[in-house]
C-alpha cells in the first residue's frame, strides 16, 4: 500500500500544475536532467559496490551498500525542496531520479547476483 501511495504522490508532483501541488517539469528540463541523473545513479551503484569491496566487505553486503547508495533518499529530497525550502525547482531532479532509480537498482541487483552468485535463483 505504501508503494502505491508513494507512486501517487510522485505522479501528482510530476504532472500536476503548480496550483495543484505539482512542479510542472517541462520536456526540456526532463531531457536535460535525465542523462546527468542516470550517470549519477550508475556511478553511485558502482562506487558503493566497489568501495565496500575495497574494504573487504562480503559480496552480498556490498551489493546492499551499492543499492542503498544508488537509491539515495528521493523522498527526503522532495520534502526538503518542497516543504522546507518552498522551491519546486529543487524537487524536479528528485522526481526524475525517482522515475528510474528503482528499476536501475533492480537491474544492478540482478546483474550482481548473476555475476557473483553461481546458485540458481528465481
Amino acid at each position: 500500500m505504501s508503494v502505491v501511495l508513494l507512486a501517487v504522490v510522485y505522479l501528482i508532483k510530476f504532472f500536476a500544475s503548480k496550483e495543484n501541488g505539482g512542479t510542472e517539469i517541462s520536456r526540456e528540463e526532463f531531457i536535460t536532467m535525465l542523462p546527468v541523473l542516470l550517470v549519477i545513479n550508475f556511478a553511485a551503484l558502482i562506487f558503493g559496490f566497489l568501495a565496500s569491496k575495497l574494504f573487504r566487505i562480503n559480496t552480498q553486503d556490498s551489493m546492499t551498500i551499492g543499492i542503498e547508495v544508488g537509491l539515495e533518499n528521493v523522498s527526503l529530497a522532495i520534502v526538503v525542496g518542497s516543504v522546507l525550502l518552498h522551491n519546486e525547482d529543487l524537487v524536479k531532479p528528485g522526481l526524475i531520479y525517482a522515475m528510474f532509480s528503482f528499476w536501475t537498482v533492480m537491474g544492478f541487483a540482478v546483474l550482481v547476483k548473476k555475476l557473483f552468485f553461481k546458485k540458481n535463483w528465481a
